[in-house]
């Protein structure tokens, strides 16, 4: 709705094996069929919110409790706790590994290049095309991105409604109310009496 913050966002990437295996293909011919242009529709449901906030809103935090639920989450010098956008800030941690070409790294993580040579003179796109500088993007987030998903397996995409979609709920248990138990037993003795 708001397009991209701004033109460096605009870059052309390979789409990692990993999420090939796990169907994110499919997923996309999925959300194709149902006419939608954009790949996550159900961000942009209504005008007053934007994706990134809607996100957080019906999944992000959920996650972020879950996670925190299973393992210590570190905090800065300010108490704050990780983010959605730390997940960049550990993808961009990555690259720093074998002091990553920054042109590249920068190109990746969809960052405005900086010095005469990086915005001016580094053309390679045009010049040697995306059939040579596509697989060589591919290379490096072989190399510098983990999997971490190696143990699911692929299953079929099925598709909820569209105003379901983005719910992950949850993570922690909620308690039981207290009188989960009685209403349970009274609704049972109501049936057995009405049989």
């Amino acid at each position: 709705m708001a397009g991209e913050k701004r033109a460096a966002r605009r870059r052309t990437l390979p789409i990692h094996p990993e999420m090939i295996r796990l169907g994110f293909l499919e997923y996309a011919k999925a959300i194709k069929a149902e006419g939608h242009r954009a790949l996550f529709p159900e961000l942009y449901l209504f005008e007053e919110k934007r994706g990134g906030a809607w996100f957080y809103d019906r999944g992000w935090r959920f996650m972020v409790e879950w996670i925190a639920d299973r393992m210590p989450l570190p905090t800065n010098n300010g108490g704050k706790i990780p983010d959605i956008h730390s997940i960049r800030s550990l993808g961009s941690s990555f690259y720093e590994v074998d002091g990553v070409n920054e042109i590249m790294r920068a190109d990746v993580m969809g960052h405005a290049r900086q010095g005469t040579n990086a915005k001016h003179y580094s053309k390679r796109e045009k010049t040697e095309g995306m059939d040579v500088v596509l697989p060589e993007r591919l290379q490096f987030l072989l190399r510098y991105v983990p999997i971490i998903t190696d143990h699911l397996k692929p299953a079929p995409i099925r598709l909820l409604a569209i105003d379901q979609r983005s719910r992950v709920g949850s993570g922690r248990h909620r308690r039981i109310r207290s009188d989960a138990g009685s209403r349970k037993s009274t609704r049972s003795q109501a049936l057995w009496q009405s049989r």
